[in-house]
């Protein structure tokens, strides 16, 4: 893939991906089209710079994290995942530091809603945006229309299992 080309792709996905607040005008899903979850390291390298922290996550991937805009100095505000035999990214997230609202990302007639456990005390809601080009739009926080999130992930269907095995059965 062209290196311009895919500056302007994950450019598109600015607002969401690398500002601080991206709930301004003209925020919608269009721009999450940029992001194809097929990158290569390369290219991330040349578009954002060397991560502050790489580490391996298991023999299967491997994580390279940023600090960009204002976060806590021992948080990351955005992790990349990357997929080692293919050496392509699988996954990105995005960590706020004051929780997001995400209507206009995740319209409620296009999400769903799940939590973790299904019953008892819940430990974790998150809503669930399918995407073109089998990945998936993923507001952590976001229990019910209305609700804030803290943590935007966008991943390739492939690694859900890996990440959430809790939530991949249930996403068809």
């Amino acid at each position: 893939m062209n290196v311009s080309f895919l500056g302007a792709l994950v450019f598109a996905t600015a607002p969401l991906f690398f500002q601080a607040n991206p709930a301004g005008p003209g925020q919608g899903p269009s721009e999450l089209s940029g992001i194809q979850l097929q990158e290569s390291s390369e290219e991330i390298r040349r578009l954002m710079g060397e991560p502050l922290l790489v580490a391996d996550i298991n023999s299967e991937f491997r994580a390279w994290q940023y600090r960009v805009g204002e976060i806590d100095h021992d948080e990351f505000s955005h992790s990349l995942i990357f997929r080692k035999a293919t050496n392509t990214l699988v996954s990105v997230s995005r960590t706020f530091e004051n929780p997001l609202q995400v209507e206009r990302l995740m319209p409620p007639s296009q999400s769903t809603y799940y939590r973790y456990p299904e019953s008892g005390p819940t430990e974790m809601v998150v809503r669930v945006r399918g995407l073109s080009g089998d990945r998936y739009l993923l507001a952590f926080g976001s229990g019910k229309p209305g609700d804030p999130a803290n943590q935007i992930v966008l991943i390739h269907r492939s690694a859900v299992r890996a990440f959430y095995p809790w939530l991949a059965g249930k996403l068809k």
